[in-house]
């Protein structure tokens, strides 16, 4: 909806222009309580300094006037509602913020007070930044937002769907972390695979494939001729379920930038190292099978931190 909006994939005929209106609570607060104006629309911050606080979404809806017979189009405007909240759900998953509709889910998740981390308790222990009492948005912030979303709104169609339908499933992900954090995770890893689902990987190799697992294979085939061995391996490495992950894996790495190990690392519990990444990935794939498949709700020993954290924007 986002994207059609804006009438890149409009004929040139007369649109209808509609302006929708959104008040969401959030954590976000501006250095100066001003509007702030972006591709899509704009965002109004209010005032407050206790509590929630709030900001109205503005967006312009942009629909075709005429139908391709040359009369007027019985649709002039939807309700506004799915615009709104696709910009709510891009403007949380890009400032790492809370931004909802509902007072009382604010209330419960936004951190009451500011404190050090290690002093964190509920879901703001869980997701650093997202649910802390305060995130302010710099100048540099509303830059970025500004970028990320010219760069979300020019995309082609079918990868703008991808990548919206992964966003609006993270920020949902995060708003059910202190409620069940397997399956908030499990909805992130997803959402990652998602985007991955059209990525082309390279043909896996036998050492690619659990250790465990191919020792045991390794010690039944030994004795049988190497052809035969290598249809064997080949077959297994055929498997959906490991083709699936590997290219999970893949995907992810790929589109990995230093600064995700440096930078952006700062502050974080416990950052990842390079070396770690693949087998964190491959964990957290693991996690996401068996909370969808057996209905398993673990995070091992160490709980939410024990995985691979994943960060956006």
């Amino acid at each position: 909806m986002l994207q059609i909006v804006q009438g890149m994939y409009f004929r040139p005929v007369p649109l209808t222009d509609t302006l929708h209106r959104g008040i969401f609570y959030t954590n976000l607060r501006a250095f100066r309580e001003q509007t702030l104006t972006f591709v899509f629309g704009r965002l109004l911050p209010s005032t407050t300094f206790d509590g929630p606080r709030t900001f109205t979404v503005e967006a312009r809806e942009q629909l075709e006037a005429q139908s391709p017979s040359g009369t007027l189009e019985v649709l002039a405007a939807t309700s506004g509602d799915q615009l709104l909240d696709e910009v709510a759900a891009v403007v949380a998953f890009c400032t790492k913020a809370t931004c909802v509709r509902d007072h009382d889910m604010a209330r419960r998740l936004i951190s009451a007070q500011q404190g050090e981390e290690r002093n964190r308790r509920g879901p703001a222990s869980l997701l650093r930044q997202t649910f802390d009492a305060t995130v302010i948005l710099t100048d540099e912030g509303v830059a970025d937002l500004e970028r990320f979303t010219r760069s979300l709104l020019g995309l082609q169609r079918k990868s703008y769907e991808a990548v919206i339908r992964a966003i609006r499933q993270i920020v949902d992900a995060t708003l059910i972390v202190d409620e069940d954090a397997a399956l908030a995770y499990t909805l992130m890893v997803a959402a990652l695979e998602s985007l991955g689902q059209a990525s082309e990987s390279e043909p896996a190799v036998w050492e690619d494939y659990d250790p465990s697992k191919r020792h045991r294979i390794d010690a039944a085939t030994q004795g049988l001729d190497d052809v035969v061995r290598a249809r064997i391996e080949s077959a297994v490495l055929a498997n959906e379920h490991h083709g699936l992950q590997r290219q999970f894996v893949a995907f992810v790495l790929d589109h990995v930038e230093p600064s995700f190990y440096r930078n952006e690392a700062v502050g974080a519990i416990r950052p990842i190292k390079t070396t770690e990444l693949p087998n964190a990935l491959r964990q957290a794939y693991s996690i996401r099978s068996r909370t969808v498949h057996a209905l398993e709700r673990w995070l091992g020993r160490f709980g939410w931190q024990a995985i691979v954290p994943i960060r956006h924007c």
